[in-house]
């Protein structure tokens, strides 16, 4: 069992590319022409972009490398938001040059274009393949949606490995025949110019009530107002008794500290009490073995040493005088 699981998984790494350093490229919009659609009327509406939204999984990653197979190599962007702020600003600026009015605010736009980037990705191999996708939408002043569509595009570019310059011509030239796709469909257009017609509202009818049903809903509304009232002293009780609850777990942990506080000085005062009576103790063992000699040496100077008889001191003799010798010489 351990074998197969050991050959399955050489085969899966065997068969799954190994990605290389990544690419940084910078978004620029460099279109080798314009726009091949031309619009006859533009629309007279003013138009507001919302911000475009991101619904790919990875918005950091735009494209891959793959012209080693054994070594693939990412192509990102700066930033995840680099991809959305990029499409909405190719999109205003190419309608700007068409002729629609464009505004920054929404505050006076009669329409608003929103939009999803579903896919943005350039593959490079001995050229560059580029393919844009979005979901569009075009909402009223009030943020009613007009007209929802998905729209593509994509984009053929040759060149040097890894090159930045064709990776920005690349997806120029999709994001080109993308526009072209929005701009020349008829049921976009028609949404842009399209105006919903105003519905006069009439006041609903005051409904007629009569005294019996007006005393009843009287009565109705007091039931609903005194059972509000009990509801909320309810809700004070509940709230009153949590905090009494509180309030006695509080104490009792107070107790139970200064319980705990006041065991631990007194068991501090007995180990004083035992380190007291032990350097007594010590002092004492000390004073006892000095005392002991001085006594003994005391005892051997009174009493004589028994088998050895003292011997008595020899008689104190008179210093001879001098006398003088009257003699014969």
């Amino acid at each position: 069992m351990k074998r197969l699981l050991l050959i399955v998984g050489c085969l899966f790494f065997l068969s799954h590319p190994v990605y290389g350093k990544d690419e940084v490229i910078k978004l620029l919009y460099k279109p080798k022409s314009e726009l091949a659609v031309r619009l006859k009327s533009p629309p007279p509406v003013t138009i507001y972009f919302e911000d475009f939204k991101d619904g790919r999984f990875t918005p950091l990653i735009i494209g891959e490398n793959q012209e080693n197979r054994k070594n693939f190599i990412r192509i990102l962007t700066e930033d995840e938001k680099d991809v959305r702020r990029f499409v909405q600003e190719v999109m205003r600026e190419e309608f700007r040059l068409k002729g629609l009015r464009i505004v920054s605010s929404p505050q006076g736009a009669e329409k608003r274009i929103g939009a999803t980037v579903l896919k943005f990705w350039t593959l490079e191999t001995r050229t560059y393949e580029s393919e844009t996708e979005l979901f569009l939408e075009v909402k009223d002043a009030q943020g009613e949606t007009l007209f929802q569509k998905k729209y593509a595009g994509s984009g053929t570019n040759r060149g040097r490995s890894l090159s930045q310059v064709n990776y920005q011509e690349s997806i120029s030239e999709s994001l080109n025949r993308l526009m072209e796709s929005i701009l020349a469909d008829p049921a976009f257009l028609a949404a842009l110019a399209e105006s919903l017609p105003e519905v006069k509202k009439e006041p609903p009818p005051t409904p007629r009530v009569l005294p019996a049903e007006k005393e009843e809903k009287e009565k109705e509304q007091a039931e609903a107002e005194k059972r509000r009232k009990m509801k909320e002293a309810e809700e004070k009780l509940l709230e009153e008794k949590r905090l009494q609850e509180i309030r006695e777990a509080e104490r009792r942990l107070e107790e139970k500290r200064l319980e705990e506080q006041r065991a631990a000085e007194k068991r501090l005062e007995e180990l004083r009490e035992e380190i007291r009576r032990l350097e007594e103790k010590r002092a004492q063992e000390k004073v006892a073995p000095t005392a002991a000699v001085e006594t003994s040496a005391v005892q051997e100077e009174k009493t004589p040493s028994k088998g050895k008889p003292k011997k008595p001191s020899p008689a104190k003799t008179p210093p001879k005088s001098k006398e003088t010798y009257f003699g014969p010489k």
